[in-house]
């Protein structure tokens, strides 16, 4: 179990930067993410999941950029805990690759 802040920047796929914004956003909803926040026009995506026994709330953000010339996009992807919250390290690497994955596919 771990603490703390977890990001990974990832990318690029030949992709519009719209449909990798709305097959981000579809994925994480799917996962039980609330979505607080999506800006398409600036690519951003801010969710937050609850947690289990709490009151309290994990963001998971997510960024869609355009990569260089053409249809190309990346993602910066980035979740966090609060004080005193543990959670598996594997679990959080498995979020971002779902959410990869949804954007490349």
């Amino acid at each position: 179990m771990e603490r703390g802040a977890w990001s990974v920047e990832r990318g690029a796929w030949s992709v519009e930067r719209e449909e990798a914004f709305a097959r981000a956003q579809a994925s994480v909803a799917q996962d039980g993410y609330v979505i607080a926040s999506a800006d398409n026009a600036n690519g951003v995506i801010s969710t937050t999941q609850g947690v289990a026994g709490s009151t309290a709330r994990v963001p998971y953000n997510i960024v869609v950029a355009e990569e260089g010339a053409g249809s190309r996009v990346s993602l910066a992807l980035a979740f966090g805990t609060t004080g005193g919250m543990v959670l598996n390290q594997q679990d959080v690497l498995m979020q971002f690759c779902k959410t990869l994955s949804a954007v490349g596919r």
